[in-house]
């Protein structure tokens, strides 16, 4: 048989503020009437706030479930990008960044040395020359040799082969 409570009672039992088993009757839990005041039938409340808990906490476990799927997409399109990745690097699309530092740094050595030298090898040269057109055109076939020094360091074999023994594409450019 179904006894019947007030307000605070319910709420005791319940483990509740009187506030929030107001709140729960605007929420649909089964309340009676006797001699115009309002009463909590028990079990029933007891077993409708059970109820009503479970279904409360059945969103989060769906935003949970949610927030999982996510993960594993992003999981997904990682492991996808590093396959393409992989099948770029495969394929000699990629170049990376180890690659390039060593072009750079071989190029600038290389340069650096052309220019130390520039003036020492040039300037014998030029001491005997008397005319500006003449310095000149001493001058731009020391440059043209510089510069095609700097065109030849950047097809340097030795540095391709680095690039095929490159495991970690992880600094890829």
């Amino acid at each position: 048989m179904s006894e019947k409570l007030k307000q605070k009672e319910a709420a005791e039992r319940l483990g509740v503020t009187g506030r929030q088993i107001h709140n729960l009757v605007n929420e649909g839990m089964p309340t009676v009437l006797e001699s115009g005041k309002r009463l909590y039938p028990f079990p029933e409340c007891m077993s409708w706030y059970i109820e009503y808990k479970i279904q409360a906490a059945a969103p989060k476990s769906d935003k949970v479930r949610d927030q999982l799927r996510e993960i594993e997409l992003r999981k997904a399109l990682v492991e996808v990008r590093q396959m393409e990745l992989d099948l770029a690097r495969d394929e000699a699309r990629v170049v990376t960044i180890d690659y390039m530092e060593q072009q750079f740094a071989s190029m600038l050595e290389g340069l650096r040395g052309k220019l130390q030298n520039f003036s020492g090898k040039t300037a014998p040269e030029l001491v005997s020359l008397d005319a500006p057109a003449k310095v000149r055109a001493v001058l731009d076939a020391a440059m043209a040799e510089v510069m095609a020094a700097l065109v030849e360091v950047g097809s340097d074999p030795e540095l391709d082969e680095d690039d095929e023994h490159t495991d970690d594409v992880d600094h890829a450019a």
